[in-house]
């Protein structure tokens, strides 16, 4: 049963772990080795917790092995992602969404310049768009309140480059955008790896660093706030205006155009 056992460990991890090695002679020091840079690594989170199960399922069954394990300290914890993009990057990720253009191009740069949430951009229907805003019901928001975006000349340029020949902005037809994924794939800038929503927090760390909010808050009451406009002091004409001219400045300040 243990051989059959160690079988398994060694395809999860992927590599020889202890070839011809007694289940006694394996050390902490061994373990240690076949998790690799816990502390950095995600892999290396989950070879570690397959090395640890494994020696623990032997010390549970043999009367006179102890586990090697025990005093290892627990990997780093696998968290969600809580990046956010410098400058530099976003404007690389810009210049890869203008050379990939169509639909995936056209996402990519209204979430940078808007900071919305994927689905409002992928679902975003020619009815939504206004004058000056583009106005989501609360039924495509997360929070189920209505949602304000005031429409810049960046996100006004982006918004006319797509073709307008049915009710979706993005492809022009009767169906929302669905190849988010995809868009993300062809919108391939050199930076570390990077996800769609990265450039909603990215955009919240922006206006921060435009001094729009109140640094003193938590960056998770930061991105609500400054993504935010659902309560009356955000919708009034005068802070419309002024939310207005914040996010040309970010787009004009972080893309420098």
């Amino acid at each position: 049963m243990i051989a059959s056992v160690f079988q398994v460990m060694t395809n999860l991890l992927k590599q020889d772990a202890w070839p011809g090695r007694s289940l006694r002679s394996i050390s902490k020091k061994d373990v240690v080795a076949v998790t690799g840079d816990e502390a950095r690594s995600v892999a290396g989170v989950t070879a570690g917790k397959v090395a640890k199960s494994f020696v623990a399922w032997c010390e549970a069954r043999e009367d006179d092995f102890a586990s090697p394990a025990r005093s290892i300290r627990k990997p780093a914890k696998e968290k969600s992602r809580d990046r956010v993009l410098d400058e530099n990057e976003l404007k690389l990720t810009w210049e890869a969404s203008d050379a990939e253009g169509g639909a995936a191009g056209a996402l990519v740069k209204l979430l940078i310049l808007s900071g919305a949430r994927r689905n409002e951009m992928t679902e975003l229907a020619r009815d939504e768009i206004k004058t000056e805003v583009i106005e989501l019901p609360g039924e495509r928001t997360k929070n189920g309140l209505p949602h304000t975006i005031p429409i810049t000349p960046m996100i006004q340029g982006v918004l006319h480059s797509q073709p307008r020949t049915s009710t979706f902005v993005l492809n022009g037809t009767d169906r929302p955008f669905g190849d988010h994924s995809g868009a993300k794939e062809r919108v391939a800038p050199e930076i570390r790896p990077w996800t769609l929503h990265d450039l909603r927090r990215s955009f919240a760390s922006g206006l921060q660093r435009l001094a729009w909010l109140r640094t003193s808050w938590t960056s998770r009451r930061t991105t609500a706030a400054a993504l935010s406009v659902a309560s009356p002091e955000f919708t009034s004409d005068t802070v419309m205006r002024r939310k207005r001219a914040k996010l040309l400045s970010y787009g004009q300040s972080t893309l420098k155009r």
